[in-house]
Protein backbone atom coordinates (compact mmCIF):
# COMPACT_ATOMS: atom_id res chain seq x y z
CA UNK A 1 0.00 0.00 0.00
CA UNK A 2 2.71 2.38 0.77
CA UNK A 3 4.49 2.11 -2.78
CA UNK A 4 1.77 0.51 -4.67
CA UNK A 5 -1.09 3.15 -3.49
CA UNK A 6 1.11 5.92 -2.46
CA UNK A 7 -0.35 5.86 1.19
CA UNK A 8 1.89 7.51 3.66
CA UNK A 9 3.72 5.59 6.47
CA UNK A 10 1.99 7.16 8.93
CA UNK A 11 -1.69 6.53 7.41
CA UNK A 12 -0.88 3.02 6.41
CA UNK A 13 0.30 2.69 10.45
CA UNK A 14 -2.73 4.56 11.15
CA UNK A 15 -4.84 1.42 8.86
CA UNK A 16 -2.74 -1.49 10.29
CA UNK A 17 -3.61 0.23 14.09
CA UNK A 18 -7.69 -0.16 12.77
CA UNK A 19 -7.37 -3.62 11.49
CA UNK A 20 -6.38 -4.21 15.00
CA UNK A 21 -2.43 -5.08 13.86
CA UNK A 22 -0.28 -3.67 17.09
CA UNK A 23 3.03 -2.13 15.42
CA UNK A 24 5.68 0.22 16.05
CA UNK A 25 6.99 2.86 13.19
CA UNK A 26 10.27 0.81 13.27
CA UNK A 27 9.04 -2.46 12.30
CA UNK A 28 6.71 -0.56 9.75
CA UNK A 29 10.19 0.80 8.79
CA UNK A 30 11.72 -2.37 8.73
CA UNK A 31 9.01 -4.30 6.81
CA UNK A 32 9.00 -1.27 3.87
CA UNK A 33 12.73 -1.31 3.61
CA UNK A 34 14.71 -4.73 4.24
CA UNK A 35 14.81 -7.01 1.98
CA UNK A 36 12.22 -5.80 -0.73
CA UNK A 37 12.99 -8.81 -3.50
CA UNK A 38 11.27 -11.32 -0.60
CA UNK A 39 8.14 -9.15 -1.35
CA UNK A 40 8.56 -9.07 -5.08
CA UNK A 41 8.73 -13.09 -4.71
CA UNK A 42 5.56 -13.65 -2.46
CA UNK A 43 3.44 -11.43 -5.18
CA UNK A 44 5.07 -13.65 -7.72
CA UNK A 45 3.83 -16.62 -5.83
CA UNK A 46 0.27 -15.42 -4.62
CA UNK A 47 -0.18 -14.81 -8.68
CA UNK A 48 1.02 -17.88 -9.95
CA UNK A 49 -1.56 -19.99 -7.29
CA UNK A 50 -4.38 -17.26 -7.99
CA UNK A 51 -3.67 -18.50 -11.67
CA UNK A 52 -4.78 -21.96 -10.86
CA UNK A 53 -7.95 -20.71 -9.66
CA UNK A 54 -10.94 -21.33 -11.77
CA UNK A 55 -11.55 -17.74 -12.26
CA UNK A 56 -9.41 -15.06 -12.94
CA UNK A 57 -10.74 -11.16 -13.56
CA UNK A 58 -8.58 -8.42 -14.59
CA UNK A 59 -8.68 -4.82 -14.81
CA UNK A 60 -6.35 -1.82 -15.17
CA UNK A 61 -6.48 1.66 -14.27
CA UNK A 62 -4.93 4.95 -14.43
CA UNK A 63 -1.61 5.45 -12.27
CA UNK A 64 1.31 7.80 -11.99
CA UNK A 65 4.72 6.93 -11.33
CA UNK A 66 7.53 9.56 -10.51
CA UNK A 67 5.39 11.76 -12.59
CA UNK A 68 4.58 9.81 -15.70
CA UNK A 69 1.66 7.91 -16.77
CA UNK A 70 1.33 4.10 -15.90
CA UNK A 71 -1.27 1.67 -16.05
CA UNK A 72 -1.97 -0.78 -12.80
CA UNK A 73 -3.10 -4.23 -13.75
CA UNK A 74 -5.56 -5.83 -11.38
CA UNK A 75 -5.56 -9.50 -11.08
CA UNK A 76 -7.98 -11.23 -8.85
CA UNK A 77 -9.31 -14.65 -8.44
CA UNK A 78 -11.10 -16.55 -5.52
CA UNK A 79 -7.41 -17.13 -4.26
CA UNK A 80 -5.57 -13.58 -4.14
CA UNK A 81 -5.99 -9.89 -5.57
CA UNK A 82 -2.15 -8.96 -7.10
CA UNK A 83 -1.54 -5.39 -8.40
CA UNK A 84 0.78 -4.60 -11.13
CA UNK A 85 2.26 -1.52 -12.00
CA UNK A 86 3.24 -1.63 -15.68
CA UNK A 87 4.06 1.64 -17.93
CA UNK A 88 1.37 0.77 -20.22
CA UNK A 89 -1.33 -2.20 -21.01
CA UNK A 90 -0.60 -3.75 -23.98
CA UNK A 91 -0.30 -7.08 -24.25
CA UNK A 92 3.45 -7.41 -23.61
CA UNK A 93 3.00 -5.48 -20.40
CA UNK A 94 -0.37 -7.53 -19.39
CA UNK A 95 2.38 -10.67 -20.08
CA UNK A 96 4.95 -9.13 -17.78
CA UNK A 97 2.75 -8.35 -15.11
CA UNK A 98 0.95 -12.02 -15.22
CA UNK A 99 4.78 -13.40 -15.48
CA UNK A 100 6.31 -11.53 -12.35
CA UNK A 101 9.22 -10.51 -15.01
CA UNK A 102 10.39 -8.05 -17.14
CA UNK A 103 10.33 -7.95 -20.58
CA UNK A 104 13.59 -9.49 -21.47
CA UNK A 105 12.78 -12.64 -18.99
CA UNK A 106 8.98 -13.61 -20.64
CA UNK A 107 8.78 -16.95 -21.67
CA UNK A 108 6.11 -17.83 -24.46
CA UNK A 109 4.68 -21.30 -25.50
CA UNK A 110 3.35 -23.07 -28.26
CA UNK A 111 0.72 -24.98 -27.05
CA UNK A 112 -3.56 -25.52 -27.33
CA UNK A 113 -4.04 -21.95 -26.26
CA UNK A 114 -1.95 -20.62 -28.95
CA UNK A 115 -3.22 -22.47 -31.59
CA UNK A 116 -6.86 -20.99 -30.10
CA UNK A 117 -5.32 -17.81 -30.90
CA UNK A 118 -4.10 -18.26 -34.13
CA UNK A 119 -7.56 -19.65 -35.05
CA UNK A 120 -9.55 -16.72 -33.07
CA UNK A 121 -7.31 -13.82 -34.80
CA UNK A 122 -7.27 -16.36 -38.67
CA UNK A 123 -3.43 -16.67 -38.77
CA UNK A 124 -2.27 -17.69 -41.71
CA UNK A 125 -1.41 -21.57 -41.74
CA UNK A 126 1.85 -20.86 -43.43
CA UNK A 127 2.76 -18.43 -39.87
CA UNK A 128 1.08 -21.30 -37.70
CA UNK A 129 3.41 -23.59 -38.85
CA UNK A 130 6.80 -21.25 -39.06
CA UNK A 131 6.05 -20.38 -35.21
CA UNK A 132 5.77 -24.06 -34.72
CA UNK A 133 8.86 -25.12 -35.89
CA UNK A 134 10.90 -22.65 -33.55
CA UNK A 135 9.81 -24.45 -30.53
CA UNK A 136 9.98 -27.97 -32.08
CA UNK A 137 11.80 -29.24 -29.29
CA UNK A 138 11.55 -26.27 -26.94
CA UNK A 139 8.55 -25.97 -24.06
CA UNK A 140 9.40 -22.53 -23.27
CA UNK A 141 11.56 -20.06 -25.17
CA UNK A 142 12.10 -16.67 -24.05
CA UNK A 143 11.02 -13.48 -25.93
CA UNK A 144 14.10 -11.98 -27.16
CA UNK A 145 15.11 -15.66 -28.34
CA UNK A 146 11.43 -15.37 -29.98
CA UNK A 147 12.26 -12.21 -31.95
CA UNK A 148 15.36 -12.89 -32.86
CA UNK A 149 14.47 -16.07 -34.78
CA UNK A 150 10.91 -15.03 -35.94
CA UNK A 151 12.47 -11.92 -37.80
CA UNK A 152 13.52 -14.26 -40.64
CA UNK A 153 10.00 -15.55 -41.68
CA UNK A 154 8.84 -15.40 -45.09
CA UNK A 155 5.76 -13.50 -46.12
CA UNK A 156 4.50 -16.25 -48.62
Amino acid sequence: MNYGLDITRNKLLDFIHGIGIEMSVGSLENILTTDTMHWLHEKNDLLKAGLQGSYLQTDSTSARVHGKNHRTHVFISEFMGVFSTMPGKSRLDILCALQGQPEEDILLQCNSIAHTFFEHYKIAPDYCSQVEALFVGKQNMKINEFEALATGFSRT
